[in-house]
């Protein structure tokens, strides 16, 4: 559907502004996946303010999307990792983060600035009965793969649920 952009306010001693607001960025609602906002603003004095807002465009009847992703590993838990998934156009998929964000978003946010690869591509196959199959891990940083790997599709809810080992039981619910 069309995006129709909800803008946001500012104000300067109480009085609107909000005419006075640059917004930058594009929102492409033919291609899934996240896209960012950003809105800024300037006084006379030169003082600015800026905002921005994430919107995920997201397919509700197809496997390759945007994905919220949340994801568990002993007593961590984080929420609304932004995960992709793309179809490779030959009955696999690829996922920017089979650990569902849980070190490039959670744990340690910023560090892929750094030069630290704490997102776990992978390859995934859905099968016919909507089980989802890793078929291949890439590289990150911590080199061992993840093991063990159940997953399952509902078409119905657009929800992803992995359950895997990383040398205790490592949960990844994606949400559309």
């Amino acid at each position: 559907a069309a995006f129709a952009d909800p803008g946001c306010l500012a104000t300067l001693n109480g009085e609107d502004v909000s005419d006075q607001i640059v917004t930058t960025g594009n929102i492409n609602t033919n291609r899934t996946g996240f896209y960012t906002l950003n809105y800024s603003v300037v006084n006379e004095d030169g003082f600015s303010a800026s905002a921005s807002r994430t919107v995920a465009v997201v397919d509700k009847n197809n496997f390759a999307s945007a994905y919220y992703g949340e994801s568990q590993f002993g007593v961590r838990h984080y929420f609304n990792a932004p995960i992709t998934i793309t179809d490779n156009g030959d009955g696999t998929y690829t996922i920017n983060d089979l650990a569902g964000g849980f070190y490039s978003y959670g744990r340690y946010p910023g560090y892929d600035a750094y030069g630290y690869d704490f997102f776990l591509e992978a390859t995934l196959k859905l099968n016919a009965d909507n089980t989802v199959e890793v078929v291949e891990q890439g590289d990150w940083y911590w080199g061992d793969p993840m093991e063990d790997i159940s997953g399952s599709y509902d078409p119905e809810t657009g929800i992803i649920t992995l359950e895997m080992d990383f040398g205790a039981p490592f949960t990844v619910i994606l949400t559309k």
